[in-house]
This record gives C-alpha cells, sequence and structure tokens, in this order.
C-alpha cells in the first residue's frame, strides 16, 4: 500500500496501476461519479495530478487484515485545475491557495 502511495497518488506513476491494483479491487469510498473499479483508480489518479499541483500524499495510519486494507492519508497540493465538479474557486487567478485534506480509502 505504501508503495501505491508513494508511486501513484502522489508521483502520478499510471504505468504502476495494473500491477499494484487486483482486478477485482472496489472502492468503498468513491465518490458520486468516480469508479469503484481499477479503472476508477486510474481515472481519479489521472484527474488528481491534472487538478492538483505540488501533490504530496502522508500516510498517518495503514491497517490490513487478509485481503483488506484501510489508510488515513493527508494530501497536500495546489489547486491549479478542475477536480470532477469543483473548479478553483480561491484566491485570485494568480494565487491559488494550498487546499489542505484528509481522507481515508479501503482496498
Amino acid at each position: 500500500m505504501r508503495l501505491f502511495v508513494a508511486q501513484v497518488q502522489q508521483a502520478g506513476r499510471f504505468e504502476l496501476i495494473d500491477s499494484l491494483v487486483h482486478p477485482d479491487y472496489r472502492n468503498h469510498t468513491a465518490e458520486p461519479g468516480q469508479g469503484r473499479d481499477r479503472e476508477g483508480v486510474r481515472a481519479t489518479t489521472r484527474a488528481l495530478h491534472a487538478a492538483f499541483s505540488g501533490l504530496t500524499v502522508r500516510i498517518l495510519h495503514c491497517v490490513g487484515e487478509g485481503d483488506l486494507v484501510a489508510t488515513h492519508k493527508v494530501f497536500r497540493a495546489r489547486h491549479t485545475g478542475p477536480w470532477f465538479h469543483l473548479h478553483r474557486s480561491f484566491g485570485s487567478p494568480g494565487e491559488p491557495r494550498p487546499p489542505h485534506g484528509r481522507g481515508s480509502s479501503r482496498r
């Protein structure tokens, strides 16, 4: 999971998704409109990197049991493009403020 977070979510190495995400993966925390399968991971990760620059992801907690993994992470980035239905709506066009978000995911 740490490799996925560092290399896919943070570094944007989309080519690793097929080798790191099981074909039967289901995202139980996907937002409406986001795919819940491996292709959804690919689309969401691409959208994340298109919408946010300077992205860093820090794992606060990571627990696993059997084939289940849950993570609690902090994402930090500058919102510079559209994120699904949200457009950059804070600061002046030349001075976007960096958002701070906490999230969790389960695999």
